[in-house]
């Protein structure tokens, strides 16, 4: 199922930036996946064999470093750049990605940002801080003494626990596209999909079942302009898990994300696939359990609208981007003010905002997904502790 015409013969996909995206042709997302999975190599290695060093992205110091462990230059220059640090396995240098920080700073217990100052200021202590914390890869199995260690376009993208099952994207969006959706939505459309080292995602329109879902839940009122729709992401940069967001979208692309109950672990006693398979049993019945919530927020009265609203995006657990949670609480206030509303009001400048993110960082995948995790958790929030006299100071 290779498409030649995927790979232009100077594609620079080991940037860490790098992205690639698509509309409308699941053969070719597939195929672009599976050519990335070509492109990858698990290496299962003892803990003790994976060690940590500072880069200098001083010319002399990539020319020599490219020449001595025979890296191209401008992979070296690339992570010299952005990560400061080679990984050492089995004695081999091999520059990190971006992609693989997530997961090292959970080891290294440090904060995001004590993070970014030392990979600025002193990539030397930032090395020992991971080396130092290296052995928590273990996670609950103290008996492992192995992890398993991601190389993909001749960089580290994760380093995470040898009782990681890693799903390989190519076959799991192969199965989605070509088993599970054909066996149970027969007129599902592939809308679109995206890749990068830290996720890839694909996202299906379930329009043709839009009557049958709205009959079921009796949501037409409440969503007249939307169609149902189902996202499926997957990640290798942590322990996470495989998502599978219900979500409605408009026909502008405006996305409503619903709370997302299915999560397949890559941690677990059955097999993976056995887990996933088991977890896309339950896509409807989530479809149900979600929007039965927003029959509780249409249902929940507000007193005050717009200060509810700041109050909802001031929640830790929402931190939604300043600027967008700004202007979703401005434009909210300019139609509704700051009289009574319900709940459902709220999450839908909630969702305002989300969609401000995705307009505003369209190549940001990693912050377009954390701030439609943001909008999701605001589903679930104490709506009477946040309806306050007084606004909160976005």
């Amino acid at each position: 199922m290779t498409n030649n015409n995927i790979l232009t013969p100077n594609s620079e996909y080991w940037k860490d930036n790098a992205i690639e995206t698509f509309k409308g042709n699941s053969d070719l997302f597939i195929d672009f996946l599976q050519e990335r999975d070509r492109h990858s190599a698990w290496i299962e290695t003892q803990i003790t064999d994976v060690q940590f060093e500072a880069m200098f992205a001083e010319p002399m110091y990539i020319a020599d470093d490219a020449k001595k462990y025979s890296i191209p230059a401008e992979i070296v220059q690339e992570a010299a750049n952005n990560s400061k640090l080679y990984g050492v396995v089995r004695g081999k240098h091999i520059p990190v990605g971006l992609a693989a920080t997530e997961s090292l700073i959970g080891y290294s217990k440090l904060i995001r940002e004590g993070y970014s100052w030392m990979r600025r200021v002193n990539p030397v202590n930032l090395a020992k801080a991971i080396n130092n914390g290296i052995d928590t890869i273990r996670y609950d199995d103290r008996r492992s003494t192995k992890c398993l260690v991601k190389v993909g376009d001749e960089m580290i993208r994760s380093v995470v626990s040898a009782r990681y099952a890693p799903m390989p994207s190519g076959d799991l969006f192969n199965y989605i596209n070509m088993d599970y959706l054909p066996e149970n939505w027969e007129k599902a459309q592939f809308m679109s999909g995206y890749w990068t080292h830290e996720r890839v995602r694909g996202m299906w329109s379930l329009a043709e079942y839009r009557d049958a879902f709205m009959k079921t839940i009796g949501l037409n009122g409440l969503l007249a302009d939307f169609f149902p729709a189902l996202s499926v992401e997957n990640s290798d940069t942590t322990a996470s898990s495989i998502k599978m967001r219900p979500m409605f979208i408009r026909d502008d692309g405006y996305e409503f994300p619903l709370l997302n109950k299915t999560r397949t672990m890559h941690i677990g006693a059955e097999t993976i696939h056995e887990r996933l398979e088991s977890d896309l049993r339950m896509v409807f019945a989530n479809f149900k359990d979600s929007e039965n919530m927003l029959f509780e927020l249409a249902a929940t009265p507000i007193t005050y609208g717009y200060n509810t609203l700041t109050h909802c995006l001031k929640q830790s657990k929402v931190n939604m981007p300043v600027e967008q949670a700004r202007e979703a609480a401005q434009v909210f206030f300019t139609d509704k003010g700051n009289g009574p509303c319900t709940a459902m009001d709220v999450y839908m400048a909630v969702c305002d905002a989300y969609n401000y993110v995705v307009r505003d960082y369209p190549e940001d995948k990693l912050k377009i997904t954390r701030a439609c995790d943001a909008a999701v958790s605001a589903m679930q929030s104490p709506w009477q502790l946040l309806d306050k006299d007084t606004p909160a100071n976005l």
